[in-house]
């Protein structure tokens, strides 16, 4: 199956951002992906939950979408560095995660929207010829609630 289109932000209808249905195999991918995420296996947190967003139809299905976006950052900071690419990565889940509020799929979203920003800007007061020296404690872990 192939999934809907990604939306700009400006396409996002945000009277419609309720968390999506999961049947248990999405329960378990999804948390799946935070256990890699929280491994710091973030290429493979990433996969995990790019599963659960090609079934989604729903308008929070940009919530994917930014985690995913998140964790593609933190991977091309500690496995394969590239400060263009994490940076961008960066600003595209922070204006996702923009969009929520409070909890949504067991993760507090203010405090991840927080962390990432706090990421975003170790990473450009290190900047590109000091992105080897990202401190551990800038990555954030993800506790389900």
């Amino acid at each position: 199956m192939k999934p809907p289109r990604k939306k700009r932000i400006e396409e996002i209808d945000r009277t419609n951002l309720e968390p999506p249905a999961f049947d248990e195999a999405e329960w378990q991918m999804f948390r799946h992906g935070v256990a890699l995420f929280n491994d710091r296996q973030f290429w493979e947190a990433h996969e995990a939950w790019e599963e659960v967003w090609k079934g989604r139809t729903e308008e929070s299905r940009i919530f994917f979408q930014a985690i995913i976006q998140a964790a593609a950052a933190y991977h091309l900071i500690v496995t394969r560095p590239r400060y263009r690419g994490a940076r961008n990565n960066f600003a595209k889940a922070i204006a996702k995660l923009e969009l929520f509020t409070g909890n949504v799929l067991g993760i507090d979203v203010d405090e991840f929207h927080h962390a990432v920003q706090r990421s975003q800007r170790v990473l450009e007061e290190l900047g590109e010829a000091n992105i080897g020296a990202f401190p551990e404690d800038a990555i954030p872990t993800i506790t389900l609630r």
